[in-house]
């Protein structure tokens, strides 16, 4: 296929088939994406090119040069497809891509795992800051103590506490604001 071709091939997926290559590009590891960087610079560098394919390159790069970057981004990862299908090797990337993907779930559940505690306890620490007025300092202390276990007798940090319960304050009222907007459109 000739370069102007393949442009043109390029330009006429649809906005979804594109949104999948450059997930597909950003989800490799880097190895594998500097390998797709070479396809890419490839394109940039081929002597091979009639006059025509000259002339369509030196338009398309004064009119839009980030749009043929943008292309030879999207051939190059579609060139990279083609060499993996070749090889016999994407199941082998695909494997390391979904393994990359449950590490970084995992780390993410790692992360979450305060707030998801927290929503737990969500209308205890709602009676001690509203009604029994206390600071977040006073209600850290005391959910370290009276829920040491539940909390992994961890130290609790009071700003980390106050951003955490206002996130799932938020939360809340967003659920609500929903719940009653869809109850008026039911009416």
């Amino acid at each position: 296929m000739k370069l102007v071709e393949k442009i043109d091939w390029s330009r006429n997926h649809t906005e979804n088939e594109q949104l999948k290559s450059l997930r597909f590009f950003a989800g490799l590891p880097m190895s594998e994406r500097l390998k797709v960087m070479n396809y890419h610079r490839n394109y940039y560098l081929t002597p091979q090119l009639t006059d025509t394919e000259k002339s369509f390159l030196k338009s398309e790069r004064k009119k839009n040069p980030v749009q043929l970057d943008y292309d030879f981004l999207i051939l190059a990862i579609a060139d990279y497809k083609r060499d993996l299908r070749r090889n016999g090797k994407s199941a082998e990337i695909i494997a390391e891509v979904k393994e990359q993907a449950r590490r970084s779930r995992i780390e993410k559940l790692r992360k979450d795992t305060f707030i998801i505690r927290l929503r737990g306890i969500f209308s205890e620490v709602t009676h001690l800051r509203e009604i029994e007025k206390l600071s977040w300092t006073q209600i850290a202390i005391y959910l370290r103590r009276a829920h040491r276990k539940y909390f992994g007798n961890k130290a609790i940090s009071p700003d980390y506490l106050r951003r955490a319960y206002n996130r799932l304050r938020q939360e809340k009222e967003d659920r609500q604001n929903l719940r009653s907007s869809k109850k008026m459109l039911k009416s």
